[in-house]
């Protein structure tokens, strides 16, 4: 993931609710093969722009209706917003139904 990314969030809230945000990141790029905001280069512009984000990133369209809900749920701006671990555990993505 990086440092750049760590930081920029670890700045704006606490550790806790980051993990969820950081969870989303790694989903997002094991399901789509690349990482969101990986539009910006230099690592410096990506702390920075990820700090500053003011809208959830866009999720490109996949034919799992479950995985976009999962990663919609997770990279929230908002920390409030993002489930914990127990609501992340029961999303139908990581259940067997």
């Amino acid at each position: 993931m990086g440092t750049w990314f760590v930081l920029s969030f670890l700045l704006r809230q606490e550790k806790e609710v980051f993990y969820f945000f950081v969870i989303g990141v790694l989903l997002f790029e094991m399901l789509f093969g690349y990482r969101p905001f990986e539009h910006v280069q230099d690592n410096y512009d990506k702390m920075s722009y990820i700090a500053r984000l003011t809208q959830n990133p866009t999720i490109p369209t996949t034919t799992n209706p479950h995985s976009r809900d999962v990663l919609q749920q997770c990279l929230q701006i908002n920390p409030a917003c993002r489930p914990n671990a127990d609501q992340l555990l029961q999303h139908s993505f990581f259940s067997n139904s």
